[in-house]
């Protein structure tokens, strides 16, 4: 029995990462290799502008899509270094996620409700602007607010695309009554016919 084949060790090197990469862009071409005759330009490219045969290597990859499941099995922070604007910016949040932030003087609460509740404070929100020009000092959620700008800028068409919803609500409470009539309809003919079945076999007895 022949020696097993020790399996190369996953994100050794430059050097590996290199030929995986060459391997599987060899295969995304046939006859003039364009992928591949690309990625290696850029290699050339990019160490020509002063990086390291590394960071080269590195940065050309991440051009190409194909190679994203090469390069997740390695830590490509040995090879590139860190410079200063990708580096995470220390910043402090004033608000935190629950708390109400403001945008504009806005503020906005993040309470999740039913379109018809945006709805209704949109309008009385809008309602308001109208008559004293004065603009909401806070609002449920951004979906409610999206409304009542829609409801200040262009009302014509926020009422007929309100006067549509009603109208398909009230289409669809009048399909539910009439389900619910002939089901009640139903159970009543039901009852019917089995009263007339226990009557039946009462006058048999008979």
């Amino acid at each position: 029995m022949g020696k097993k084949r020790k399996a190369p060790a996953t994100g050794n090197s430059i050097t590996e990462l290199s030929h995986r990469a060459k391997a599987v862009l060899w295969r995304q071409d046939t006859g003039e290799r364009v992928t591949y005759n690309k990625w290696k330009a850029r290699v050339t490219s990019l160490k020509s502008q002063g990086m390291s045969n590394n960071e080269a290597i590195v940065r050309a990859s991440q051009e190409f899509p194909c190679l994203g499941i090469v390069l997740r099995d390695y830590d490509l922070s040995r090879w590139i270094p860190v410079k200063k604007e990708d580096a995470p910016a220390q910043t402090t949040d004033p608000h935190p996620p629950s708390a109400p932030k403001e945008d504009g003087g806005l503020v906005v609460d993040g309470h999740e409700q039913s379109y018809r509740d945006n709805l209704r404070w949109a309008i009385e929100a809008a309602g308001v602007y109208m008559r004293t020009k004065a603009q909401p000092e806070k609002c449920p959620n951004n979906a409610a607010y999206y409304l009542y700008t829609q409801a200040i800028e262009a009302p014509k068409d926020f009422m007929a695309k309100v006067g549509q919803i009603e109208s398909k609500e009230d289409t669809e409470a009048k399909n539910k009554a009439n389900i619910r009539k002939e089901s009640r309809k139903s159970v009543d003919e039901i009852n019917e016919y089995l009263d007339e079945l226990d009557l039946d076999n009462e006058e048999s007895d008979a």
